[in-house]
């Protein structure tokens, strides 16, 4: 009993302080200081899963000042073989706490479903290692070391999206579909790679540039990490609001500290693959 009210204490103390720049500014000073004498306990691979052309220099620079870096693409042999073990997945809903044989399953238990699954995962075995093999590319895991100090842990996921009729306020059980900010803890980076093509209407990410290092006080960071778009229009510029958009295949590093959210499919699913560097 001792050890699980110590877990909820120090869990509830990063959500707090996580929520300020500076302390998780000061806290990635102090990860990279010690990763000169203690190196990563994450392997990377010897194989190059994803490219871009930019220098490194230039992405971290991105990810610093405005929380994301759009760029990366997974090499075309590697999508098609997340595509083909995809197909053969099952699919598992958190919400629901059942899985599906497949998406025709999951298609008939949406149809004319007031309370259907929006989101799934997908659980297959030889997607499973592939995707952890791609969250260890060595470039990838370069960046994260450098960004984030060392690298301790990866979670890597796949998720499908499916197009449903779905109210706001049930998708969001399941979806953050609301602007919000990531309070995992002091030193996270997402990596997110579209399996599907993606747009506004089928389920792209959207984020507001520079907002993991300027947030009001007393609204964003005393208040709920999760706000309405009326209320972050009146504090950031409209030209903030970004949404990336992209070809199967397209990736991006975000310091989801940022505001970001994911727009709900209402033309065609979305099928995603993200890492999560900690």
């Amino acid at each position: 009993m001792r050890q699980l009210l110590h877990y909820f204490k120090l869990n509830f103390l990063l959500y707090l302080l996580g929520r300020f720049f500076f302390i998780r500014h000061l806290y990635k000073i102090y990860k990279q200081f010690i990763s000169f004498f203690v190196k990563s306990s994450v392997k990377n691979e010897k194989h190059e899963y994803v490219q871009w052309n930019l220098a490194d220099k230039k992405v971290i620079n991105d990810l610093r000042k405005n929380a994301v870096f759009i760029g990366l693409q997974l090499k075309e042999n590697i999508l098609q073989d997340v595509i083909r073990f995809s197909k053969n997945s099952k699919l598992w809903s958190r919400h629901e706490r059942r899985g599906f044989s497949d998406f025709n399953e999951v298609h008939r238990f949406n149809k004319d479903n007031q309370k259907p699954c929006c989101l799934l995962y997908l659980t297959d075995p030889k997607l499973e290692k592939l995707s952890n093999s791609i969250a260890r590319d060595k470039n990838l895991l370069r960046i994260a070391n450098n960004h984030l100090g060392r690298v301790n842990k990866i979670d890597a996921t796949v998720v499908w999206s499916p197009v449903c009729k779905a109210d706001d306020e049930w998708r969001q059980k399941q979806q953050t579909i609301d602007f919000h900010y990531d309070v995992h803890g002091l030193n996270y980076l997402y990596v997110f790679f579209y399996i599907t093509d993606c747009d506004v209407e089928s389920g792209a990410h959207e984020m507001i540039i520079g907002s993991h290092a300027k947030k009001d006080f007393f609204e964003h960071l005393i208040g709920p990490a999760r706000q309405t778009r009326e209320k972050l229009q009146n504090f950031y510029e409209l030209e903030k609001f970004v949404t990336i958009s992209g070809k199967a295949g397209l990736g991006f590093f975000e310091d989801t500290s940022c505001f970001h959210r994911a727009n709900a499919p209402i033309s065609s699913h979305r099928l995603a693959l993200q890492f999560r560097y900690s």
